[in-house]
């Protein structure tokens, strides 16, 4: 029997985490765009490092290490277990490339958030890795489980918390939209006219649209209208 306790965070408690992380290293400023690297070093005290990954699972692109599980990399052409010390974030170098920035940050801020998260909950591991997801890849049970484990949904939840902190989003829906709240329909579905503003914050704040999208909700800025009333007002249907 397993009398383990659930002490997962509900969305609240991920976001005033996140909003206090980042209030410790900008106080009460509220930046255009959070400087997650400052952040993993400067607050979390993290070592953030650059190698070329050689896992037989090549999806694994980041690990948080632990000072206890080794990591493939390539060195000198050749493949290396290497043992990370604890408080070492390591990045597969392909993430380096310019047009990999958006995706580099979040990356970055999913996997201080599972280390935040391993502070506020004892069975949350901080040694994980970052397993990019494809469709189209053979996985194990095993690798499955790793990829959908509620563990990676909460640090996806967390590193969107620290990217977009509910003042951020509240001050750039103020702003932009001239109301507290972005009119949406069913689930997370624009107006064209909205949905270019959308994306221009998103640019603007160094996430993906996705990511913008999904804090919005977390956050409580969308005022939830039918896919009928989008239709209508697109145009799509008449409304008869």
């Amino acid at each position: 029997m397993n009398n383990k306790k659930n002490t997962y965070l509900h969305t609240s408690e991920i976001i005033q985490i996140a909003d206090g992380i980042v209030k410790q290293y900008y106080g009460k400023r509220v930046p255009q765009k959070v400087d997650v690297d400052a952040i993993a070093v400067k607050v979390l005290k993290q070592n953030i490092l650059y190698e070329s990954f050689a896992e037989a699972n090549r999806d694994k692109i980041a690990f948080a290490a632990d000072g206890k599980t080794p990591l493939c990399i390539w060195r000198a052409g050749k493949v290396e277990r290497t043992l990370f010390p604890a408080n070492t974030i390591v990045l597969d170098r392909f993430l380096m490339a310019p047009e990999r920035e958006t995706h580099r940050r979040f990356i970055l801020a999913h996997e201080i958030s599972h280390i935040i998260l391993s502070r506020t909950d004892p069975q949350h591991h901080a040694a994980r890795f970052h397993t990019e997801q494809n469709s189209v890849g053979a996985y194990s049970l095993a690798q499955l489980h790793e990829c959908l484990a509620f563990s990676e949904v909460q640090a996806n939840a967390m590193a969107g918390s620290i990217l977009l902190t509910s003042d951020a989003l509240k001050q750039v829906v103020k702003k932009a939209f001239g109301r507290d709240r972005i009119t949406s329909y069913g689930k997370r579905l624009f107006l064209p006219k909205d949905v270019e503003k959308l994306h221009r914050i998103a640019d603007a704040k160094g996430v993906s649209y996705t990511t913008l999208c999904i804090q919005l909700e977390a956050c409580n800025l969308l005022n939830v209208r039918s896919v009928e009333e989008y239709l209508q007002k697109t145009g799509v249907t008449d409304g008869s």
